[in-house]
């Protein structure tokens, strides 16, 4: 058990995989980023900035639906929104 306390780290690179295609690389990128999260949230940094960085990290990559899970505008780009909530004192930005 870390000496900071019990925590869990989840991350979601999107869904709808397609049938016969190898994601070993997409893998590969989210079990690195899993221990790179572990090693943060183990040293005791926030967990709210671990998980902005996990996510930036996903969105950047281009491995993933990350950032782009929806269908893209007349000039192609995607418009999403998104969301941070922290628990602890309910406060949120977008």
């Amino acid at each position: 058990m870390s000496k900071r306390g019990v925590w869990a780290l989840a991350l979601h690179g999107g869904a709808g995989p397609l049938s016969k295609k190898s994601y070993t690389d997409e893998e590969a990128h989210m079990a690195d980023l899993l221990r790179e999260g572990g090693k943060r949230l183990e040293s005791g940094e926030a967990a709210m900035d671990v998980a902005v960085a996990m996510v930036e990290a996903l969105e950047d990559s281009g491995y993933h639906i990350a950032g782009k899970g929806a269908s893209p505008n007349r000039n192609g780009q995607y418009e999403l929104d998104a969301a941070v909530m922290n628990g602890s004192n309910r406060k949120a930005g977008a």
